[in-house]
């Protein structure tokens, strides 16, 4: 998949701020409307998926496809969701200062909890208000604090809450490697160990390390966007390394 980035002509003729700015601010506040694009394409897979697990409200429609184009599907709708890791990754490390600060750390966090907790709180409202089900105290505060799928099941007709518990951890794991100034590769390497030991050891830490593997994979990309020819200036060094205009990215 090709996409296109115009990047701002100022690039041209000056070098990058190396203070502590984001990746985002040291390009002059440049949006990248391409993750948008992919994030709406794989919203859409997602919802395609979910909506072919409900026979009951599909039924006629989809017992006139195929079994074998709705496992594709499907399919499609969990890659979707591995795509989203990375995407969150890339984000986070497009937007996030370079160097840690308790100022910067507490931003951080600030706007991670305005962004994901309004929303969340009003879907699981909504989740045990239809829910035919009784939940206990614990299972509440389990989903308010993202530990659905780990100490509490999932709460019922709504299963897309996991994807959540697992990106808020996150969040709280790329705090440890943006302190301690971890070394991304070395981070990618240790959790990719972890995914291939979750194939064979059902403990839920190791299976969070293993998707974080895809996180910190978005998170290096972020951090190296001049390899993939979207900027056209080192930005740790600040050289210039080619003078067109319009890069590629992917």
């Amino acid at each position: 998949m090709i996409l296109s980035l115009i990047i701002c002509s100022g690039l041209h003729n000056s070098k990058l701020n190396m203070k502590n700015l984001s990746i985002y601010q040291q390009l002059g506040n440049k949006r990248l409307d391409q993750l948008d694009g992919l994030r709406g394409i794989c919203s859409l897979a997602v919802v395609l998926d979910h909506s072919l697990d409900i026979p009951y409200t599909y039924g006629p429609l989809i017992g006139q496809v195929r079994p074998e184009l709705i496992g594709i599907l499907q399919a499609c709708g969990g890659l979707a969701v591995m795509v989203f890791f990375v995407l969150s990754g890339f984000v986070i490390g497009y937007t996030t200062p370079l160097k840690y600060t308790k100022e910067e750390a507490k931003n951080y966090i600030l706007r991670r909890l305005i962004r994901l907790y309004p929303i969340y709180l009003f879907a699981l409202f909504l989740t045990y208000l239809l829910s035919d089900k009784t939940y206990s105290i614990k299972n509440i505060l389990a989903h308010i604090f993202f530990m659905q799928n780990w100490l509490v099941p999932i709460a019922i007709g709504n299963d897309s809450l996991w994807t959540l518990h697992y990106e808020f951890t996150f969040y709280l794991l790329f705090l440890l490697v943006w302190k301690f100034n971890l070394k991304t590769k070395t981070c990618i390497l240790m959790c990719f160990y972890c995914a291939i030991l979750s194939i064979f050891f059902a403990f839920h830490p190791i299976a969070i390390l293993g998707y974080f593997t895809l996180w910190l994979g978005g998170y290096w990309l972020s951090h190296n966007i001049d390899y993939l020819n979207l900027v056209d200036h080192d930005l740790r060094t600040g050289q210039k390394l080619k003078t067109e205009k319009e890069v590629i990215l992917f």
